[in-house]
């Protein structure tokens, strides 16, 4: 026959056991890999939303939700440079 405390100590360790089990289920994670490590982090804004990631290959990386989701924008900020300096030639001293 078991013993008061041998009962409580077991009625614990289920308890325990299923709260594993249950916070277990609820935990979600996301990977995003970037080309090398990061060299500056800057968070931006007065609500710090916008974060910026300089990696050391010089990859601009850009989050809107304070990180869990992440964008390079390496290409975009080269297409859109060559558009403003095409559209804008007459403003641009070429020589």
């Amino acid at each position: 026959m078991l013993k008061k405390e041998n009962i409580l100590i077991l009625v614990i360790f289920l308890i325990l056991l299923s709260f594993n089990f249950t916070f277990s289920e609820n935990v979600s994670t996301k990977k995003y890999e970037i080309d090398s490590n990061p060299r500056d982090l800057i968070w931006c804004g007065t609500s710090r939303e916008t974060v910026l990631l300089l990696s050391e290959n010089n990859s601009l990386y850009r989050s809107d939700d304070k990180g869990f989701n992440w964008r390079l924008l390496n290409g975009i900020l080269t297409s859109t440079g060559k558009n403003e300096l095409d559209e804008n030639d007459n403003e641009v001293i070429k020589k």
